[in-house]
């Protein structure tokens, strides 16, 4: 019936999906059901960040040649025996953790976390130009995103010391974006490389052309973006966007000091 459905919105050019129906193609691309090709240009998915939606995402894709964007909204909401659906995919080894972007027209790649989302594994999106990663704990692995040319993203944490165990995952992923022309980043993205600054921990080199930041004018995201001024020779434009998505100063002049004690009383 719901395979019926979609066959009657093949010709559509946008289209949301939610996290039931995402389980019930799952379902039918396990059973090996044929599904309709869709004319798709724009596609909205809201879900559960969990494994039984994985295999409906991916054949839609597929089946959707001329998809040029699509944005994923994670939701909390109600799934269909989710534990039974996880076993049953683990079970069959049906289950791939690189199902993300694999539509090769697909050009824009949007994902928005919340505070309780699981981590994302990887990305695996060589065609995509646009990415956008936005509310993550924890940013996922850029496996390869080689064709980007614009991207945004920005973090969320508790507090510094959550901060500083993210220090790594933020660098590597800026090194995966080393090569875009266009970078829009976050407050909390530029507090988290703050922190690497000064800590002296080396920063990738840059192409950017035009930089866009989006924070308050405070000291905790300076040093971060004295940075990526230094580390991007190329630079031709910045932007500053403010917000008011900041922690205080003081929290992180205390916690800097914190740290510093720490390495003096440290043994030589």
């Amino acid at each position: 019936m719901l395979l019926n459905v979609l066959t009657k919105l093949q010709y559509i050019d946008k289209l949301t999906i939610g996290a039931v129906i995402l389980q019930i193609l799952s379902l039918a691309e396990l059973h090996g059901v044929s599904f309709p090709q869709f004319k798709i240009k724009t596609l909205t998915i809201e879900y559960m960040v969990v494994r039984s939606v994985i295999l409906g995402i991916f054949r839609l894709l597929q089946n959707s040649p001329g998809l040029k964007k699509i944005t994923i909204h994670t939701t909390k909401c109600k799934t269909l025996l989710e534990r039974e659906l996880d076993r049953y995919l683990n079970t069959e080894g049906l289950y791939n953790d690189r199902c993300w972007s694999r539509s090769v027209n697909l050009t824009r790649l949007e994902i928005t976390g919340r505070n309780w989302i699981r981590q994302l594994a990887e990305i695996v999106a060589p065609h995509i130009h646009y990415l956008s990663l936005k509310n993550f704990h924890k940013p996922p692995t850029l496996v390869d995103v080689s064709s980007l040319t614009e991207a945004n993203f920005n973090i969320e944490y508790k507090n510094l010391v959550e901060a500083g165990t993210l220090q790594d995952m933020v660098l590597k992923l800026l090194a995966k974006l080393q090569n875009v022309e266009k970078l829009t980043i976050g407050t909390f993205a530029l507090q988290i490389l703050s922190l690497a600054e000064l800590r002296r921990v080396p920063f990738p080199q840059l192409k950017i052309k035009s930089l866009t930041v989006e924070t308050m004018p405070v000291r905790s995201v300076i040093p971060g973006i004295i940075r990526l001024l230094q580390n991007s020779p190329g630079l031709e434009e910045i932007n500053v966007d403010t917000t008011d998505e900041d922690i205080p100063d003081k929290e992180f002049n205390k916690y800097l000091n914190t740290q510093e004690k720490m390495v003096k009383e440290r043994p030589s």
